[in-house]
C-alpha cells in the first residue's frame, strides 16, 4: 500500500472558491459513480416491508439519510401502466432530486421491495408496429424502464431498440475497455465511450443504473431472504473472491443463444486471474442447467425454463451473480417457469431476468462479459447494464453497489478539531493506495450533497459560517484515476457552533416498536417552530415546552430498524439551528419474538397446520345487504388469483347490494417473524390481528395498495377485517413478509 497525505496549502482563491460552493453559487461536478453519495433509495412509503429494507440497505451502505426517497400510492406489486409509472413512479423522483439538490450528482436509482416489476408501454405505442420481441407482449421491467427514462419520458420508440444502450460495451475484446458510470456523461454511439462534458445534455444518451433491492410478490423471495442477500453483496466489497464463473452448456435455445460468447470470455477471465469452466450437459455428472457439487461459484450463466437448485451440493460464495436466459424469469404473476428469485433464495447477491417473452434474442440478456466487468472491479449494477444491449425488458434484482473485485484505497481524516467546529476549518486527510492504483479526485459532500471537488493536493477548508450551527455530516470521497473510477470514503459526524443557540434533542432509550409512537424531546430556547426530520422528511412539528420542545412520531412512518432523526428550530430572525442526529431503534411490533425459531425461507407447516384443528379452512364472512340483512358464507379464498373476483362472488350469493362485510377466523403464521398485508380496496377498511387494529383505512381506492404490518410467532391468529366497499370495488389480500406473498386462502386460514 502506498500512502498519501493531503497538506492543507494557503490559498486564498481556494477558500473563496470553498465558500461558493458551500452557498450553491459553484456548479459542482464529478467524474464517477457508483457509491453510496450517488444513489438514491426509493422506498413504497405506505409499505412496512420496503421501509424496512430501506432503512436496512442504508445503513448498511452508509447511505445518506437525505438520499430516501418516499413514494405512496403504488398501485400493485405486478405490472402498472406505463402512464401510471411516469406520473406516480418517476415525477415525484424527479421532483425529489431537484429539490433537494440532488439532480446533477445521483447516479443510481435503486428501489426498495413492494414496487412492480413490469410496466405496460401500450398506451405509448397504440395501433404502432414495433420491433421483434417488442410488439406482442408490451411490458417492460420497472428497472429498465428506469434506466431508459430519458426516452421513456419523450415517448420514444428508442427504449425498445435492441441496441438502444450506448453505455453497452460494444467489443468481444479488450478493445472495448470495463468502464465506471455517471448519469451526467453521454455514451458515443457504437463505442461506449463516455463524454464527459456533453454539450447538451438533453440529447446525450444519459442513463440511470437501476435495480430492485429484492422482489417480494408473488413468485418472489421474503423480506428475511432479501435482508440476508443485501449481508451477503456488502460482505463482498473488496474481497477478490477465488471462485469460478460457471458457463452452462445444453441443447436449449436459451443455452445455445449466449454459448458461442463463453470461450472469449474464459479468456479474458484467465487474464486478470480468474477461472471460469464451461458445464455441459452429460459430461462430468453435469446437467446443463445449473452447476452440480460445485462449491465455488461467484458466477452462473445459464439457459434453461426450469432448474432445482441441488441445495448444499453447490454452494455460491458471496457476491455471486447468476441467471438464467429464459422466456418469464421475471414475469412473477405467471408462468411455471423458475423465477429469478430462486437464485436469491440460494446465496447470489444479484440476478436477472425478462418480464415479458423476450424471444431468443441476446441483445436482452447480460453478455457472458458481465463477468468480466464484474472481475475488473466494476459494480453489480454496472456489470449487468455494460453487458445488456437492450434493457427495457430485463428486471435486475440485487445490491447496485456490490463491487467484490474493487481495488478500494483507506481513508482517514488525521488531526481534525476536537470539539464544536467554528470559522473556516482546514482538514488533513490521509490516502492509503493500493499497489499501481493511484486518485486524483477529491470530493467533499456535506448532508448528502456535494459542494467540491478538488485535487487531492488541494486545501481541504470547510467554511462553517455557511452552514447551520449543529450536527452535520461530512464525506470526503477519493476517486480512482483509472476507467472504472471506484470511489473510496471516510465519514464523519461534525457540530458547528458559530452562535449562542443550541438545539437539543432526546428519544426513548431502548428505541421503539413498530407501530407505537415514539416520544421525542429536547430543548430550543425561544425557537419560532421545532420540526422533527428524518432525512429530509418532515415526521413531525413539536410542541413548545417553556424552552423544550416536545414531539410524537408515529414508527409506522419510519418502519423498522435504525432510522436517523434530527430537530430543526427556526427562530423570528429566521435563523436555523440543528441539533445533534438522534439514531431511533425501531423493532418489530409489540409481542414480536426476541428470536427466530428457525431461518427458513418456504413456507413451512408447524404442528398445528397439519390440520385445521377441527375447524373449517378459510374465513367466515358475515354479509349486510342493503336491507340489513346478514348473510353467513365460509370464504376460502380473499385475493386475486386468475379471474377470481372476491366482491363479485358474493354479490351472486347474495342477489344484491353489499353494506358491509365481517371476515373473521384465524390465520396461520408458519414461523416466528414480521409479516404485511398487502390490500386492494375501494371504500373503507379495517382490519385486526390478535385483537389490535393494524390498519384503519376510509375513502380507499382499488387502484392504490395500503399495507398492514404485524409480528407474529408461529401459530394460528385471531384476524378479523370489517369492509364498506364502494361501487364495484373488490377487496384483495396478500400475506407476505416472512413468507413468500400470496393471496389469503385454503388452509392458512380457518374458522
Amino acid at each position: 500500500m502506498r500512502s498519501l497525505f493531503a497538506h492543507p496549502v494557503a490559498r486564498a482563491l481556494q477558500c473563496f472558491l470553498c465558500a461558493l460552493c458551500l452557498l450553491g453559487v459553484l456548479a459542482s461536478r464529478s467524474e464517477a459513480g457508483g457509491g453510496p453519495e450517488t444513489t438514491l433509495v426509493v422506498v413504497n412509503a405506505d409499505s412496512p416491508a420496503s421501509l424496512r429494507v430501506a432503512n436496512h440497505y442504508v445503513k448498511l451502505r452508509g447511505i445518506p439519510a437525505t438520499h430516501i426517497c418516499p413514494l405512496r400510492g403504488i398501485p400493485n406489486l405486478l405490472v402498472i401502466d406505463v402512464d401510471t409509472f411516469r406520473e406516480r413512479i418517476w415525477k415525484p423522483i424527479e421532483e425529489y432530486l431537484e429539490k433537494h439538490g440532488l439532480a446533477g450528482s445521483i447516479d443510481i436509482i435503486a428501489y426498495s421491495v413492494d414496487f412492480p416489476f413490469g410496466v405496460n408501454y401500450d398506451a405509448d405505442f397504440k395501433g404502432v408496429s414495433l420491433p421483434q420481441g417488442a410488439q406482442k407482449f408490451r411490458i417492460g421491467s420497472l428497472t429498465g424502464m428506469t434506466y431508459l427514462i430519458q426516452q421513456v419520458k419523450e415517448k420514444s420508440r428508442e427504449y425498445l431498440d435492441l441496441r438502444t444502450n450506448q453505455y453497452f460495451r460494444e467489443g468481444d475484446q479488450d478493445d472495448c475497455p470495463s468502464h465506471g458510470f455517471r448519469h451526467r456523461y453521454g455514451w458515443t454511439q457504437g463505442e461506449g465511450k463516455p463524454d464527459r462534458k456533453p454539450e447538451d445534455p438533453e440529447v446525450a444518451d444519459r442513463y440511470y443504473l437501476s435495480t430492485m433491492l429484492g422482489f417480494t410478490g408473488m413468485q418472489g423471495n421474503t423480506v428475511p431472504e432479501v435482508l440476508r442477500c443485501l449481508d451477503r453483496a456488502a460482505a463482498s466489497d473488496g474481497t477478490h473472491p477465488k471462485g469460478t464463473v460457471y458457463l452452462m452448456a445444453n441443447k436449449n435455445v436459451r443455452a445455445t443463444t449466449r454459448m458461442n460468447q463463453f470461450e472469449q470470455v474464459i479468456e479474458a477471465l484467465k487474464e486478470r486471474g480468474r477461472k471460469a469452466v464451461v458445464l455441459t450437459a452429460g459430461e462430468d455428472g453435469q446437467d446443463g442447467k445449473v452447476p452440480i457439487g460445485k462449491k465455488d461459484i461467484i458466477g452462473c450463466m445459464a439457459g434453461i425454463a426450469g432448474f432445482t437448485w441441488p441445495g448444499e451440493k453447490s454452494v455460491m460464495l458471496p457476491g455471486a451473480i447468476a441467471e438464467h436466459l429464459t422466456s418469464f424469469g421475471a414475469k412473477f404473476d405467471g408462468s411455471g417457469q423458475t423465477k429469478i428469485s430462486e437464485f436469491l433464495r440460494n446465496g447470489a447477491i444479484g440476478s436477472s431476468g425478462a418480464v415479458a417473452e423476450p424471444y431468443a434474442l441476446w441483445p436482452k440478456f447480460p453478455r457472458a462479459r458481465l463477468h468480466v466487468y464484474y472481475a475488473d472491479g466494476c459494480s453489480l449494477a454496472e456489470s449487468f447494464y455494460q453487458s445488456v444491449y437492450g434493457p427495457y425488458q430485463l428486471l435486475i434484482l440485487g445490491d447496485p453497489l456490490a463491487r467484490p473485485y474493487a481495488h478500494f484505497c483507506e481513508v482517514a481524516l488525521v488531526e481534525t478539531p476536537k470539539g464544536a467546529w467554528s470559522g473556516t476549518v482546514g482538514l488533513n486527510l490521509d490516502v492509503d493506495l493500493p499497489e499501481e492504483r493511484d486518485v486524483n479526485t477529491l470530493e467533499i459532500w456535506i448532508d448528502g450533497r456535494l459542494v467540491q471537488e478538488q485535487t487531492l493536493d488541494q486545501m481541504i477548508d470547510i467554511d462553517t459560517t455557511k452552514l447551520a450551527d449543529g450536527e452535520h455530516e461530512l464525506r470526503l470521497v477519493v476517486v480512482e484515476d483509472s476507467a472504472i473510477e471506484t470511489r473510496s470514503s471516510t465519514t464523519r459526524r461534525f457540530t458547528v457552533k458559530n452562535g449562542s443557540v443550541a438545539v437539543s434533542i432526546k428519544g426513548p432509550k431502548k428505541g421503539a416498536a413498530y407501530g407505537e409512537v415514539a416520544k421525542l424531546s429536547g430543548k430550543a430556547s425561544k425557537a419560532k417552530e421545532v420540526l422533527v426530520l428524518a432525512g429530509t422528511r418532515v415526521v413531525a412539528t413539536a410542541k413548545r415546552t417553556g424552552s423544550g420542545w416536545k414531539a410524537e412520531v408515529d414508527t409506522r412512518l419510519l418502519g423498522v430498524g435504525t432510522v436517523t432523526l434530527q430537530a430543526r428550530a427556526t427562530f423570528k430572525d429566521g435563523t436555523v439551528v440543528l441539533s445533534p442526529f438522534h439514531d431511533l431503534e425501531i423493532g418489530e411490533s409489540k409481542g414480536a419474538p426476541k428470536k427466530k425459531k428457525r431461518r427458513t425461507t418456504r413456507r413451512k407447516k408447524t404442528k398445528a397446520s397439519k390440520s385445521t384443528g377441527g375447524k373449517q379452512a378459510g374465513l367466515r364472512a358475515v354479509v349486510t345487504d342493503a336491507a340489513g340483512k346478514e348473510h353467513t358464507f365460509p370464504v376460502p379464498i380473499v385475493g386475486r388469483k386468475g379471474k377470481q373476483r372476491f366482491i363479485t362472488e358474493l354479490r351472486k350469493k347474495v342477489q344484491g347490494k353489499l353494506k358491509t362485510i365481517r371476515l373473521e377466523g384465524e390465520i396461520e403464521a408458519p414461523e416466528d417473524g414480521a409479516y404485511r398485508l398487502a390490500m386492494n380496496a375501494a371504500g373503507a377498511l379495517t382490519v385486526k390481528v390478535k385483537g389490535e387494529t393494524v390498519f384503519e383505512g376510509e375513502g380507499l381506492a382499488e387502484d392504490r395498495q395500503v399495507y398492514a404490518g404485524f409480528a407474529l410467532k408461529a401459530g394460528w391468529h385471531r384476524i378479523e377485517l370489517t369492509y364498506a366497499p364502494t361501487g364495484t370495488g373488490d377487496l384483495s389480500l396478500w400475506l407476505g413478509g416472512a413468507v413468500v406473498s400470496g393471496p389469503l386462502m385454503g388452509k392458512a386460514l380457518r374458522h
